[in-house]
């Protein structure tokens, strides 16, 4: 039995927006990991700095 054009348009429809829902979740995905991974090499890099150049007050 043929489909009418209507029904094939919104099946490609419903195709196009599971692929776009899937990128999005991989771009999430793959922003929180740059997110992360950046915050935590500054924090390292913040870390390094204060025990090499950041002299301590101490404590009398």
């Amino acid at each position: 039995m043929l489909q009418s054009p209507k029904d094939g348009k919104i099946a490609n429809e419903k195709r196009s927006v599971k692929r776009n829902n899937l990128n999005n979740n991989k771009l999430r995905k793959l922003l929180k990991t740059f997110v992360f991974a950046t915050n935590f090499a500054v924090g390292c890099f913040h870390a390094s700095y204060e025990r090499h150049f950041v002299k301590k007050i101490q404590p009398l």
